[in-house]
């Protein structure tokens, strides 16, 4: 983690009105994707990391904890509930960074190529003249 702090540094002390260049998918500045998004991403994984190690705990601990044949079975109950409990909070803080993640990684689709928004490739297209080659020679030697 030491080694992302200047993201976070870049993050805290960025500057906040830098012109007016906006994205036009998302109506974001600039400094949006060169400091903000990144800390987004690196707190998102360390979120997603912690939870999931957070509720593996929790699934390990939960059938070891709490025996104790000389307790009441009233208080025996009411520790697994609270157990139970525990472990479905785990599941939602789980669930809850899987959509944080989700919604940062939507910005990284700006970053992808597409060959809707860029065009057909030489690849795309040379690919599509050898089928219809392929094709062509298919009709043309079942007429013969």
């Amino acid at each position: 983690m030491m080694v992302e702090w200047p993201t976070l540094a870049l993050f805290w002390y960025a500057p906040r009105g830098m012109g007016d260049v906006v994205d036009p998918i998302f109506g974001k500045p600039l400094n949006f994707f060169l400091f903000t998004l990144p800390a987004w991403q690196l707190i998102a994984g360390w979120l997603a990391h912690a939870s999931r190690d957070d509720l593996c705990t929790r699934i390990f601990l939960h059938p070891h904890h709490g025996r104790n044949p000389h307790a009441h079975r009233a208080s025996q109950r009411l520790r697994h509930i609270a157990l139970a409990l525990a472990l479905h909070h785990s599941l939602a803080f789980l669930l809850l960074t899987f959509a944080m993640r989700a919604y940062v990684d939507r910005f990284e689709r700006l970053f992808d190529d597409h060959t809707i928004f860029g065009g057909v490739t030489y690849t795309d297209a040379q690919r599509h003249a050898d089928r219809n080659a392929h094709r062509l020679r298919g009709r043309s030697s079942s007429a013969r």
